[in-house]
């Protein structure tokens, strides 16, 4: 797991969306649930970053389209600050152009804002739990340099240089299925 679980095993969700209507009604799906905490918000990319280093939540909910510092950049800038949180990103459509770029800044995936809240719930409860070389190792009875291998040997398959941009790779080839 990537950040601090919370007392109560807990996901930490930090949800970053310019309008306050749309974090309000995130804020109340996520926590009605009852198994995650949702640490913080951000109104822009800048304070997305800030907060997501302050606070190291588990996943982070990221809009694409914000002021001050665009989703993408975000994600960017959270990778070179290591942050290790996952970041899923909303978008408004599947289509969006920004989705792969997301993806291969170092997103673990997309949901869509007019998912239904179960499905919402379903994409973050995932991305918590995706595994790094090292968990994926302890969890298949493999060394991590066997992980590594594997992932190196996907890569060049792909033609890509990182898990991220295998994933987005992956969405574009359809070999992937769309969340």
């Amino acid at each position: 797991m990537t950040g601090t679980k919370g007392a109560k095993g807990a996901i930490r969700l930090l949800i970053a969306d310019d309008h306050p209507v749309v974090r309000d009604g995130l804020r109340g799906i996520f926590e009605a649930s009852g198994d995650f905490e949702v640490v913080g918000e951000a109104a822009n990319g800048r304070e997305a970053v800030d907060r997501a280093a302050a606070l190291r939540p588990d996943v982070v909910l990221m809009d694409l389209r914000m002021p001050v510092l665009d989703g993408v950049s975000a994600i960017r800038a959270l990778a070179e600050r290591g942050v290790t949180a996952r970041v899923l990103v909303l978008t408004t459509f599947d289509t969006d152009t920004d989705v792969v770029p997301a993806v291969e800044a170092g997103a673990t995936g997309y949901l869509l804002k007019d998912s239904p809240p179960d499905e919402l719930l379903r994409g973050v409860r995932a991305a918590a739990r995706g595994y790094s070389n090292r968990e994926a190792a302890a969890h298949l009875f493999i060394s991590e340099a066997t992980v590594k291998t594997h992932a190196l040997h996907i890569y060049e398959k792909l033609g890509v240089n990182d898990r991220a941009a295998a994933v987005a790779t992956g969405f574009e080839r359809g070999l992937l299925p769309r969340p």
